[in-house]
């Protein structure tokens, strides 16, 4: 029944009669807003009550402070849990006990340096009583040696009255920092009924352990005559960290299958991998298999990320493939491998930048070229200098030893953890397989190999396979399977080379994959040297190196915005209004961009400049939304200060824009400046979320050599290096657009160069100007969906000064000190002028109360409101 009259009407019979009323979406979605709000406010609210419950039954101040800093690292309250710690840590009362907490709390950021700070300033003994494991944690990170002996000092002193937790805690320190040796000794004193204690995640960790710790000691003797080849597998010391997807073990099933190919390979060693090994031999389909070449083979499990576990014999030689560099408890790498090892790399992938150390990098210098699976781990080899090619996955290879599809033609699909709603095949007869099972972590490796193949051959049967998985599309494209590949991301920079694959792009694959290792195995196993088989490996592998080079250079994208930058600047320029008094030549360029968002906090930013400044300043002020008044303002407060206003309100950068969540488009407007400030060739820019304390002359004067710019080098990992920006804002697009973005960018920036904060910055406009900054950092933002940032890392591409702390001094990331720094830069959500505490945050209100008295002697309108 329809009810008849007004909205309102309707909706108070409605209320009457107990009809649902109608909602309309913005209301929906505001009670949402409203209810994640509560919830939030609600686990807060819980978390504050637990830390006065533990004083309340007699933790003491410093250990409550440590328990809810470790909550507080994972937590969904993280700003304000921050702010909380750091309001202890700033109060006479409660000081060590907060920089206990802020040390956990930056520990879990991976701000090791800030961490220890804050430990030793609440002093070592005291830290050490209340968290143990994260400060020497973070003095491993310092000095690792002083780190572990610490650690072993701590336990053979404290052993008996710790709690279960906090031993295991011990162990994962040490086995995150590998000392293998002090952990053995560890566990070796742990009670028999250690275990009863922990939770089942720490039941199974602690098995884990023991296992790895076992294999130690029970290393495969050599048998003359017997070539040593590794088998790959997955297990580390770190369960969690261990693999439990049986992909990964397609991919060993698929480098053995290499191996088998060669019948009259006896696999000699008296063990259940040798065993298995033989049994598959007959797995091998006829057309593949080779009959010209005997040898015996001591196949030899290798745990690619935790090889340094176990012992084995020289020359091993191991096929190494998949996704690498995982690490135990995320501590130390586990590469290279033993020098007993001789690594051949295949379907090589790097998922995290940062692995790419020095060491790593010499040592696949070393063994390369590397073959890799996608081509942006080309790009990214290629950056440091490493040969390299793409190989594509080993997975092509697997079908020779898999039963070839037979379909069933009922419709039958295979239903292997696809993403997305998939209506067409709503009648499809549907098998539902995972390719996740966690008991892999404790299995032995020739059952997960096995468990592997059976998993596959399940597949034969089907029609079709619908997945997500790309250790299930490629083999099941090798077995001759119909796939439909359905990938959450297809930007993912695992795919690039490896989607939409026609027959003869998978073959071209999977027939250089055959080709190359059929001729390096004939090599080994004919008892080939290092040297000779390495030589080999290049001959095979030059012609790709040679295509890699040529296709990571060609069809790039260019990066160059639409934007007419001389037209607009020059409209900026002639719209500009100038106030105060003409300057000396000796004066200081600063340069803002704000919007009425930030209109009263400029006042007092520029205050601490000018308090602080002996030279005279020419401040730029580069604004959105604000009218003419907003420099006379500036003006009043200010009549010393030649203030320049530049109206940017008319630039638009398009709709595909990609900024920080506590940024707004006006900091784009700086990418601007070298080309408004024509007759300028530096100025020292700054955000508004900061404070002087110090003579900003020190910086405009700074002798910049060949730099573009001088900056804070970044500490926050996501921004270590700019190849994770790069990858981040690919990830938006679509899948072609992305593959090329990434080849650009890696091929003409520099992307594991130095990056810097871009909060405070010396820029030399005159060489960004020669350089044409503004057209590629504009085009960055514009065709790249990359922020300001982002534009001013790619373009220096290292060419940057350094400057210290002092000057961009974050109290969110840094231990702070009884003294002020030069510059306080409040980065992030948490401003000063903001509800929650920041240290120094009493500087900027004194600040503000200076603003405001002068605005009354001089009849300023502060603060501002154009309304």
């Amino acid at each position: 029944m329809r009810i008849p009259g007004s909205r309102t009407m309707r909706r108070a019979l409605n209320s009457i009669t107990g009809a649902p009323q109608p909602v309309s979406p913005q209301a929906t979605r505001h009670q949402q807003i409203k209810a994640a709000k509560a919830r939030k406010a609600a686990a807060r609210a819980a978390e504050i009550n637990e830390f006065w419950e533990l004083i309340a039954h007699g933790a003491g101040v410093d250990e409550a402070a440590a328990q809810f800093a470790r909550k507080a690292v994972g937590g969904s309250n993280r700003l304000a849990d921050r702010s909380f710690l750091l309001a202890l840590a700033s109060d006479d009362s409660s000081r060590p006990a907060g920089q206990i907490g802020m040390g956990i709390f930056l520990l879990g950021d991976d701000l090791s340096v800030a961490a220890l700070e804050y430990f030793e300033a609440a002093g070592a003994e005291r830290a050490i009583r209340h968290a143990a494991p994260e400060y020497f944690e973070a003095l491993c990170r310092s000095d690792r040696e002083a780190g572990i002996k610490g650690m072993e000092k701590y336990l053979e002193e404290h052993r008996e009255q710790l709690s279960a937790e906090q031993r295991f805690d011990a162990l994962k320190v040490l086995g995150r920092h590998r000392d293998l040796d002090a952990l053995e000794r560890e566990v070796a004193t742990l009670p028999a009924d250690f275990g009863d204690s922990l939770d089942d995640d720490g039941k199974q960790q602690l098995r884990v352990i023991r296992r790895m710790l076992a294999h130690r000691s029970a290393a495969p003797e050599a048998v003359p005559g017997a070539v040593s080849i590794g088998v790959m597998e997955y297990k580390m010391l770190d369960a969690k960290a261990s693999s439990s997807n049986r992909g990964d073990y397609v991919q060993t099933l698929a480098a053995i299958s290499h191996l088998l190919r060669f019948r009259d390979v006896d696999f000699v060693g008296d063990s259940p991998l040798a065993g298995y090994l033989t049994s598959l031999q007959d797995k091998v389909h006829e057309d593949r298999v080779i009959t010209d070449t005997a040898a015996k083979v001591l196949p030899v499990a290798i745990n690619r990320d935790f090889a340094s576990g176990a012992v084995y014999p020289e020359n091993t030689w191991f096929i190494s493939n998949g996704w690498f560099m995982h690490r135990s408890f995320k501590g130390e790498l586990d590469f290279p491998y033993p020098s007993t090892v001789n690594p051949l790399f295949v379907s090589f992938h790097i998922q995290n930048v940062d692995v790419l150390t020095p060491e790593v990098v010499a040592n696949l210098k070393e063994n390369g070229p590397i073959g890799c699976r996608d081509w942006t781990t080309v790009y990214r080899l290629r950056d440091h200098g490493v040969p390299c090619f793409f190989s594509g996955c080993v997975t092509t290879t697997v079908g020779q030893v898999l039963d070839p599809a037979a379909p069933s033609g009922e419709n039958k699909v295979a239903w292997v953890e696809p993403k997305g709603d998939l209506p067409q095949y709503a009648h499809s007869t549907k098998v539902e397989f995972a390719q996740v099972r966690d008991d892999l972590i404790e299995m032995d490796l020739v059952d997960c190999i096995e468990d592997a193949r059976q998993m596959l051959n399940e597949y034969a049967s089907f029609d079709k396979v619908v997945t997500s998985r790309l250790h299930c599309y490629l083999p099941a494209r090798s077995m001759g399977l119909d796939v439909d590949f359905r990938p959450r991301n297809q930007a993912d920079v695992r795919f690039e080379g490896l989607l939409d694959l026609n027959k003869e792009d998978f073959q071209a694959i999977r027939g250089g994959l055959e080709a190359k290792l059929e001729a390096v195995y004939r090599a080994i196993l004919a008892g080939q040297s290092r040297d000779e088989v390495y030589a080999l490996w290049r001959e095979l592998t030059a012609e790709d190196v040679a295509f890699a080079e040529k296709y990571a250079t060609s069809d790039l994208a260019p990066v160059e915005t639409s934007i007419d930058v001389p037209g607009v600047a020059e409209q900026l320029r002639g719209a500009a209004r100038t106030w105060g008094p003409e300057l000396a030549k000796n004066a200081v360029d600063i340069a803002f961009a704000t919007d009425e968002n930030l209109r009263n906090e400029l006042p007092v930013v520029l205050d601490s400049v000018m308090a602080n400044t002996k030279r005279p300043v020419r401040c730029h002020i580069l604004t959105r939304g604000l009218d003419e008044g907003y420099g006379e303002m500036l003006s009043a407060l200010f009549p010393e200060v030649q203030v320049v206003v530049y109206a940017c309100d008319d630039v638009d950068y398009g709709s595909s824009l990609k900024l920080l969540s506590h940024t707004t488009v006006s900091t784009l407007d700086r990418i601007l400046l070298p080309e408004i400030l024509v007759d300028r060739e530096r100025v020292v820019y700054l955000d508004i979320d900061i404070l002087v304390t110090g003579d900003v002359a020190t910086l405009f004067d700074l002798d910049l050599g060949d730099s573009v710019m001088a900056g804070k080098p970044s500490k926050m990992l996501g921004w270590s290096s700019m190849a994770k920006p790069v990858t981040r804002s690919s990830l938006a697009l679509p899948a072609d657009e992305a593959y090329r973005l990434r080849r650009t960018m890696h091929a003409t920036a520099s992307l594991g160069a130095t990056t810097v904060n871009a909060g405070v910055l010396l820029l030399h406009l005159a060489r960004m100007r020669e350089e044409g900054f503004a057209r590629f950092g504009l085009g960055v933002v514009e065709k790249c969906a990359m922020n300001d940032q982002d534009a001013l890392n790619l373009y220096a591409g290292g060419r940057i000064l350094p400057i210290s702390d002092d000057w961009n001094h974050v109290p969110a990331q840094e231990f702070c000190g009884p003294k002020a720094p030069s510059l306080i830069h409040w980065a992030g959500p948490v401003k000063a002028w903001g509800e929650y505490f920041m240290p120094y945050k009493e500087l900027f209100s004194a600040g503000r109360e200076r603003v405001l008295a002068s605005a009354a002697t001089v009849s300023a309108k502060y603060p501002y409101d154009e309304a």
